[in-house]
Protein backbone atom coordinates (compact mmCIF):
# COMPACT_ATOMS: atom_id res chain seq x y z
CA UNK A 1 0.00 0.00 0.00
CA UNK A 2 1.03 3.39 -0.62
CA UNK A 3 0.45 7.01 1.16
CA UNK A 4 -0.71 8.99 -1.61
CA UNK A 5 -1.17 12.56 -2.13
CA UNK A 6 -2.88 14.42 -5.12
CA UNK A 7 1.05 14.15 -7.15
CA UNK A 8 3.17 12.04 -4.94
CA UNK A 9 3.21 8.36 -4.26
CA UNK A 10 5.44 7.22 -0.94
CA UNK A 11 5.55 3.08 -0.82
CA UNK A 12 6.36 1.23 2.29
CA UNK A 13 9.93 0.36 0.66
CA UNK A 14 10.22 4.32 0.63
CA UNK A 15 10.04 4.52 -3.07
CA UNK A 16 8.53 7.61 -4.23
CA UNK A 17 7.09 8.79 -7.58
CA UNK A 18 6.12 12.60 -7.47
CA UNK A 19 3.78 13.33 -10.63
CA UNK A 20 5.42 17.01 -12.03
CA UNK A 21 2.60 17.65 -14.93
CA UNK A 22 1.97 15.94 -18.20
CA UNK A 23 4.23 12.80 -18.58
CA UNK A 24 6.94 14.41 -16.31
CA UNK A 25 7.61 12.38 -12.98
CA UNK A 26 10.27 12.57 -10.05
CA UNK A 27 11.64 8.83 -8.69
CA UNK A 28 13.22 8.38 -5.54
CA UNK A 29 14.84 5.22 -4.56
CA UNK A 30 14.68 3.55 -1.30
CA UNK A 31 18.44 3.95 -1.57
CA UNK A 32 18.13 7.87 -2.04
CA UNK A 33 19.02 8.19 -5.79
CA UNK A 34 16.44 11.09 -7.75
CA UNK A 35 15.27 9.32 -11.52
CA UNK A 36 13.56 12.00 -13.79
CA UNK A 37 11.43 11.03 -16.62
CA UNK A 38 10.79 13.20 -19.21
CA UNK A 39 10.92 16.16 -17.29
CA UNK A 40 9.49 18.83 -18.61
CA UNK A 41 9.07 20.86 -15.42
CA UNK A 42 7.75 24.23 -17.22
CA UNK A 43 4.64 22.46 -18.25
CA UNK A 44 1.28 24.35 -17.49
CA UNK A 45 0.35 21.83 -14.35
CA UNK A 46 4.03 21.33 -13.07
CA UNK A 47 4.14 22.36 -9.31
CA UNK A 48 6.44 25.59 -8.54
CA UNK A 49 9.21 24.11 -6.96
CA UNK A 50 9.63 21.52 -9.64
CA UNK A 51 11.19 24.27 -11.44
CA UNK A 52 13.78 24.65 -8.58
CA UNK A 53 14.93 20.72 -9.37
CA UNK A 54 19.08 20.77 -8.17
CA UNK A 55 19.49 17.80 -8.02
CA UNK A 56 19.40 14.47 -10.44
CA UNK A 57 21.24 11.05 -10.48
CA UNK A 58 19.44 9.83 -13.67
CA UNK A 59 17.63 11.56 -16.34
CA UNK A 60 14.97 9.28 -18.26
CA UNK A 61 13.86 10.20 -21.86
CA UNK A 62 11.10 8.35 -23.50
CA UNK A 63 11.21 10.04 -26.92
CA UNK A 64 12.57 13.50 -28.37
CA UNK A 65 9.73 15.64 -28.53
CA UNK A 66 9.76 18.83 -26.69
CA UNK A 67 7.06 18.47 -24.21
CA UNK A 68 9.15 15.38 -23.00
CA UNK A 69 12.82 16.62 -23.14
CA UNK A 70 11.57 19.72 -21.75
CA UNK A 71 14.29 20.47 -19.12
CA UNK A 72 16.52 17.70 -19.58
CA UNK A 73 19.77 19.93 -21.12
CA UNK A 74 19.40 22.15 -18.07
CA UNK A 75 18.90 19.86 -15.18
CA UNK A 76 21.81 17.14 -16.78
CA UNK A 77 24.30 20.13 -16.47
CA UNK A 78 23.09 21.50 -13.45
CA UNK A 79 23.16 17.61 -11.52
CA UNK A 80 25.63 16.14 -13.27
CA UNK A 81 22.98 13.14 -14.15
CA UNK A 82 23.40 11.13 -16.87
CA UNK A 83 20.65 11.12 -19.50
CA UNK A 84 19.57 7.66 -21.09
CA UNK A 85 17.44 7.37 -24.21
CA UNK A 86 16.75 6.00 -27.34
CA UNK A 87 18.42 6.48 -30.58
CA UNK A 88 16.43 9.41 -31.63
CA UNK A 89 17.38 11.47 -29.66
Amino acid sequence: MAETSKDKRVFKNGLEIRWLGHAAFKVKSPGGKIIYIDPWLENPVAPPDAKEAESADLIVLTHGRFDHVGNTLELAARANARVVSNFEI
